[in-house]
């Protein structure tokens, strides 16, 4: 197959696999989404599950034993963001972690701390 064929081929499948051309990592994160874990809690239980998830989360290892923590923290940012109305783009999650950034400057901007010293106070003190 030539690489201009190969190339075709590549994104077709990429764009039925992952609709819309968005990246497996926003594919894997959209269906841990519509899992529907969290539904019906307060933003304080979601906070405190964002913190937890929080402390695993190693930004500076891109190790595939490291990518179920990478999931588990951006599922649980973004609900917790959906909770206190902020809009999140999955198509803006993946290895540059453009989206994980801005979500986290707008939660710090609504008075989440993200401090070791700060994170169990905080909980109680969810916006």
């Amino acid at each position: 197959m030539s690489d201009d064929n190969e190339g075709r081929v590549t994104e077709k499948v990429k764009k039925s696999l992952y609709g819309r051309g968005e990246s497996m990592y926003a594919h894997l994160l959209r269906v841990g989404l519509e899992l529907n874990h969290g539904a019906g809690e307060s933003s304080g239980e979601l906070l405190a599950k964002l913190l937890v998830a929080r402390r695993h989360y190693n930004p500076d290892s891109v190790a595939v034993s490291q990518l179920m923590s990478h999931l588990a923290y951006d599922a649980a940012l973004v609900r917790f963001a959906r909770s206190v109305g902020l809009e999140c783009d999955l198509h803006g999650f993946g290895m540059g972690g453009v989206e994980r950034g801005r979500i986290e400057e707008a939660l710090s901007a609504k008075g989440i701390r993200w401090d070791a010293h700060s994170l169990e106070g905080t909980v109680a003190e969810a916006p």
